[in-house]
This record gives C-alpha cells, structure tokens and sequence, in this order.
C-alpha cells in the first residue's frame, strides 16, 4: 500500500471544521449546478464525504471512454491552506505511485506566431507555398511530478497544497494567490481537464499471450 505523502499543510485540522465544511459544501454545490457542463468534459463526481471529494476524469474524444484520472481533493483547513491533490486507483481508490499515473497533465502554451518560431528554427518562411509548412507539435511542461517513481505524484500547480509545501516553491506563498480564483475546486477541475483528460485522442495496447501447461 501507497503512503500517503507528508505534508506540513493538512496534518490536523485547527481552521474551525464549520468553516472549512461550509467552504466544501459551497465548492461541491457549485459543481453541482454546472453537472452538465462537467458531464460533457467527462468530470464526474463519484465520492463526497468531508473533507474528501472524489472525481473521475475520463476522454472525451475516445469512442469508448476510459478512466484517464481518478483524483481525491482534500479541503483540511481550506482556505486557509490549499486543496490537496492526491492521485488514485480509479477501481479501488488506494493512492497512486508516481510510476503507476498513466497520463500526463501538459499547461497549454501562449499562442505562437508561426512564421517567427519558424524563423528562430533556420526555416525560411519565404520559401515555403502554402500548405506546405512543416507540422510542429508543441508541448507545454507536465505538471504531474515526482520525486521517485515509488513515491506519490504531486500536482505541481499553483494553488496546490502540494506544490505550496514543496521547498522548490516556498518563495510562491499561497497567499499571494489565495481569493483571486487559483487553487478553487472549479479552478483545479478545468485545469485538469482541459490539459489532460480532455486531450486523449488514441490509445493502444499491449497484449501478451503465455500458455500455462499444468501437468
């Protein structure tokens, strides 16, 4: 069994519980109201139970739909602290390694101008027809992070209670972005799905055959 990561944030709750369950009851109503809107981005709320939230995150773009994320939010002393975000085995529940999180999670890019990164990359644009410019993929940073591949992954997101605790970002204090919409439950949904979940287009299979003779 996976344990749990530590964290200097969550390890009781001193923020008054009425507070911070008045805060998750808001958080899960307002998802709530928009479950159409979610259902189309393929969220679906599977588990509420203070201060927990479960949510599944499964493609859009699939024909048959697959289980891309199942993530536990947890809200402890929110909002004085950050929400936590704790990936999980989408079956059972039980927390995910590092090396066992199948899908990545990459921020989109600012929008480029096409013919200045072709222009940084020695191409020249003058000579290019139409309808003949190279194919580019570009691809944000993954922000599904890990210490060890035997360890828990974090979201390494701003308004994130693990990325707030992570002595890399103790110069980016959570209160800086705290009630100016970052780290909210809607916040951390959109980001997830719209750079991840929402983004698996294929998907292939390994299968591997072995014949057991018993005697």
């Amino acid at each position: 069994m996976v344990q749990e990561a530590e964290s200097n944030f969550g390890a009781f709750q001193y923020v008054p519980e009425s507070i911070s369950r008045a805060k998750f009851n808001e958080a899960i109503g307002d998802f709530k109201k928009l479950t159409d809107r979610y259902s189309e981005k393929g969220v679906f709320l599977v588990k509420e139970e203070f201060p927990f939230a479960e949510f599944l995150f499964c493609s859009v773009q699939l024909t048959m739909p697959i289980i891309v994320y199942r993530i536990r939010f947890g809200f402890e002393n929110y909002d004085i602290e950050p929400i936590s975000v704790s990936f999980r085995q989408p079956v059972s529940g039980e927390p995910l390694l590092f090396s066992q999180v199948a899908f990545g999670i990459h921020l989109k890019i600012p929008e480029v101008n096409l013919d200045e990164l072709l222009r940084q990359q020695g191409i020249n644009v003058d000579s290019i027809k139409m309808g003949q410019l190279p194919a580019l993929m570009i691809q944000g940073p993954g922000i599904i992070q890990g210490v060890k591949g035997n360890e828990p992954p974090f979201l390494c997101l701003q308004g994130v209670r693990e990325y707030h605790n992570f002595p890399a970002h103790s110069g980016d204090s959570w209160f800086v972005h705290r009630g100016k919409g970052i780290g909210t439950l809607g916040y951390l949904l959109e980001k997830i799905s719209s750079n991840g979940s929402e983004l698996v287009a294929n998907i292939g299979f390994k299968l591997e055959y072995q014949q057991i003779i018993r005697p």
